[in-house]
């Protein structure tokens, strides 16, 4: 009998496994999921949690090349994509989800979410509940090139990253969210679970 770890090499295991993982996640039961269910609209899923899910996806699969969120709208689209990495070979599932090394993907998402709206709300004059991680920081925010940068670099700090560090091309916080997280499943991210502002600058 064969006892090896177990590989993604066929529609329905590719299936239930991505199934599992949106059940994970959403606590939603894997019945009541289908390939057709709309990650916001029927799952309420937006679009940081989605990318989250992609990256823990991408971990677990150990995909070369990062999942994008672009054009991915349902459960069906995310199997689609992923099948093309098993039309080239198969894929062998990790035990990634055993991992004590890193805190659970909700909890590395949300620190990341609250530490970059805590953040930009020191720097926007915002307050956090004010600040639309979708609207575009300059164009809706009305905040500038030079806050943008001093707030990045900030940060780069907290997450005890380089300063050198160099950032994508940027327009929403959610697109910034989307950055550290994906930094994060390459394992240079500190999740310490305590929002870190500069000095002289620490929330009460």
């Amino acid at each position: 009998m064969n006892t090896s770890t177990p590989t993604v090499s066929s529609g329905d295991k590719l299936k239930h496994f991505t199934l599992s993982m949106i059940a994970e996640y959403t606590q939603y039961n894997i019945a009541d999921l289908n390939l057709s269910c709309h990650f916001e609209n029927d799952l309420g899923i937006d679009s940081v949690s989605l990318v989250e899910i992609l990256a823990e996806i991408n971990q677990r699969l150990n995909l070369s090349t990062p999942l994008s969120a672009s054009g991915i709208h349902t459960i069906e689209d995310v199997i689609t994509i992923v099948s093309q990495y098993a039309d080239e070979g198969t894929l062998e599932l990790s035990d990634a989800e055993s991992s004590q090394s890193q805190p659970p993907p909700c909890v590395a998402a949300r620190f990341i979410r609250d530490q970059v709206c805590a953040t930009f709300a020191l720097h926007s004059g915002y307050t956090e509940s004010d600040l639309d991680l979708d609207a575009e920081y300059e164009s809706d925010l009305g905040i500038d090139s030079v806050t943008f940068t001093v707030a990045i670099a900030d940060l780069l700090k907290a997450f005890q990253l380089d300063t050198t560090t160099v950032i994508p091309t940027c327009k929403t916080l959610s697109e910034i969210v989307q950055f550290f997280l994906s930094v994060r499943y390459n394992k240079s991210v500190v999740i310490t679970g305590k929002i870190i502002l500069p000095l002289n600058r620490q929330l009460a």
